[in-house]
């Protein structure tokens, strides 16, 4: 089931599609319903990995937040990142700015310097379109 979920979450192959890849390649049949359920279990046995993920970045002196605007179910919700150079999380939510990032449990903790792409000091986050967060953790 690890190769399914796989190929429907990392490659982006529909449902339907996915299940039939898996008839013609593998030999295995399996129904959009139980790719559905594999998924959700992945899904639940990542908690602990997500929770650790969050921590450590929390506990990182500087991290980078940013936003972009996606499609979900053809409704804009927005993608959020947060990283360091040696891990990323992601996550999609139906607002922008520091409302969606206080959701993620990241933020926070943090002394907060917000500059738009060009360098310019903000007040408004919501106020933009695209911008980089620079946080600095407090001591």
């Amino acid at each position: 089931m690890g190769l399914a979920v796989y190929l429907h979450d990392y490659q982006l192959i529909p449902y339907d599609r996915c299940c039939q890849l898996l008839k013609d390649v593998c030999g295995c049949e399996i129904s959009p319903a139980t790719l559905i359920r594999a998924k959700n279990i992945c899904f639940e046995n990542l908690k602990d990995f997500d929770d650790e993920i969050k921590k450590l970045l929390r506990q990182s002196p500087v991290i980078h937040f940013d936003e972009t605007g996606s499609r979900v179910n053809g409704q804009r919700h927005w993608l959020h990142v947060t990283c360091t150079s040696q891990m990323t999380y992601y996550m999609i939510h139906a607002k922008r700015g520091t409302l969606a990032m206080d959701a993620m449990g990241i933020l926070p903790g943090f002394i907060v310097l917000r500059f738009m792409i060009s360098g310019n000091l903000i007040s408004n986050i919501p106020a933009i379109i695209h911008f980089v967060i620079l946080i600095l953790r407090e001591n």
